[in-house]
């Protein structure tokens, strides 16, 4: 296991103040009210996803990654923590699916867009979803 997989893994139970803070800024902003659906885009093992489906027990986070090994890994990790607020899809941020269109309230991407040479494609790509808001 590489040790980026090590650090997501650990930090399903020791969260980064980074994660802590990111959601304070969307609760702040109102990015939690009058939302039934979130979109994690890049979601990796899922931990950042967790941390959110934690606080916010009303609200259904989806974790979308494009590595079905990852979305397997984040299925069999958090099957044990027993969130039923929580799931995960094979999501390609620069493939959009028609049937994702519109399903989302809101889009966190952490840690994701760093990623990508062109971040202008993937906040189009985004946006092309047409959530209420997005946060990255």
């Amino acid at each position: 296991m590489i040790k980026s997989k090590k650090k997501e893994i650990y930090q399903l139970n020791n969260v980064y103040e980074s994660t802590v803070e990111f959601e304070k800024f969307i609760k702040r902003n109102n990015g939690f009210k009058n939302t039934r659906y979130i979109l994690d885009a890049g979601c990796g093992f899922g931990s950042n996803s967790y941390y959110f489906s934690k606080k916010n027990p009303l609200i259904n986070f989806i974790g979308g990654d494009y590595r079905s090994r990852n979305i397997k890994k984040a299925k069999k990790i958090l099957k044990k923590k027993k969130n039923k607020n929580m799931s995960f899809i094979n999501y390609d941020i620069l493939k959009p699916k028609k049937n994702l269109i519109g399903r989302f309230d809101g889009i966190f991407c952490i840690h994701t867009l760093c990623t990508f040479k062109n971040s202008d494609v993937v906040i189009n790509k985004l946006c092309q979803l047409k959530p209420k808001w997005i946060a990255i």
